[in-house]
């Protein structure tokens, strides 16, 4: 089991995550500490993914906004709270708008296949859940290999540059999070 924990400058919020592997990929559970409306909340996940580091399924609770889950099958198609969601179709990822854990799979999948590669690069389609309106789009990212530990993030013509760990879990986010311990 890895940990990690995160501050996060936008939002003012702290995050624990525990990374584990369970019998079909990898299990991540995490609770981020973050100001609601000006008052202290808190918001619990807990995202599977395969071996490939593909999100599968994503459950949420917060004390402020009613549960949600998400489910992908293997072919990229989607559930949404137990509805068929057929507009996230293609979608390989599911990113967390109060956490940098979603940026780290994709950039897992990378490290994998090409671990030396500069320049290497992937756009993907990826369910974004936007923070703090808890609402579901749709959102191609970009991923772009600029130095052995380092990516070039862009999404909706906003870029960041991302520091990652030798096994591809972001230390830095821009001026938005990073990595305060990990073990």
């Amino acid at each position: 089991m890895a940990t990690i924990l995160w501050r996060g400058d936008r939002f003012s919020s702290s995050e624990y995550c525990e990374m584990a592997i369970n019998g079909s990929g990898h299990r991540l559970n995490g609770v981020v500490l973050i100001p609601i409306d000006g008052r202290p909340a808190h918001l619990r996940y807990r995202i599977e993914t395969d071996y490939g580091w593909r999100t599968r399924s994503v459950a949420i609770v917060s004390e402020h906004h009613p549960p949600l889950s998400m489910f992908a099958t293997e072919d990229g198609h989607w559930w949404v709270d137990g509805e068929d969601t057929p507009a996230f179709d293609g979608c390989v990822d599911a990113d967390l708008g109060f956490s940098p854990i979603g940026k780290s799979f994709p950039i897992r999948r990378l490290i994998r296949g090409h671990p030396d590669d500069m320049g290497l690069r992937a756009d993907l389609n990826v369910v974004v859940l936007r923070f703090p309106e808890m609402k579901l789009t749709m959102q191609q990212q970009s991923y772009v290999r600029i130095g052995m530990d380092r990516w070039r993030y862009s999404a909706d013509g906003f870029s960041a540059d991302i520091d990652v760990d030798t096994n591809g879990f972001v230390k830095r986010f821009g001026d938005l999070w990073t990595a305060v311990a990990n073990a």
